[in-house]
């Protein structure tokens, strides 16, 4: 099977958490930039591979997966060590939690394209933006770290790294 490959953008907090995965489980990649600044996600070619136009993209065994928590999910199940979710029922679920508080709750609000609808549909000055923005982030860093006090040692949940410190 050929080395899998990685869709990505070098400033992408959900590419770089796919990276991150992909070096602490030792799996060799390619790496395909997809410049978001030059919209490279909305060019046909790429657009065909994978109709969100989002990175990352992983592709393995001819089948891709858009999405960082599903990507690393994938990568967990398929290369297990080291392992990124806990093998616990209720740690599990509060790792995805934790990912899922930042994947969704805080990170999209402050993407590049969140921000461009923003201006465009809203007419938001820079201000306006930043305290949109703050606000979202500030809201879910308060939720985040409410749930950490719970589990919180040397990583997010313990003294074990997990998917969780690679999203946050």
């Amino acid at each position: 099977m050929s080395k899998p490959i990685l869709y990505s953008y070098y400033r992408s907090s959900c590419s770089y958490r796919v990276r991150i995965a992909l070096h602490l489980k030792g799996i060799e990649f390619e790496y395909r930039p997809i410049h978001l600044l030059k919209n490279e996600q909305g060019e046909a070619g790429y657009q065909k591979l994978n109709p969100m136009g989002q990175v990352p993209y992983f592709v393995h065994g001819g089948e891709g997966l858009g999405q960082s928590m599903a990507i690393i999910y994938y990568l967990d199940r398929v290369w297990p060590d080291p392992p990124l979710f806990p093998a616990d029922s209720l740690d599990r679920a509060l790792c995805i939690q934790l990912c899922e508080i930042i994947n969704s709750g805080i990170q999209p609000l402050q993407n590049t394209g969140v921000v461009k609808e923003l201006e465009r549909r809203y007419k938001a000055d820079e201000n306006e933006r930043k305290n949109w923005i703050g606000f979202w982030i500030a809201k879910g860093f308060a939720a985040l770290e409410k749930t950490l006090a719970k589990r919180a040692g040397k990583f997010c949940l313990g003294d074990e790294l997990s998917a969780a410190d690679l999203f946050l």
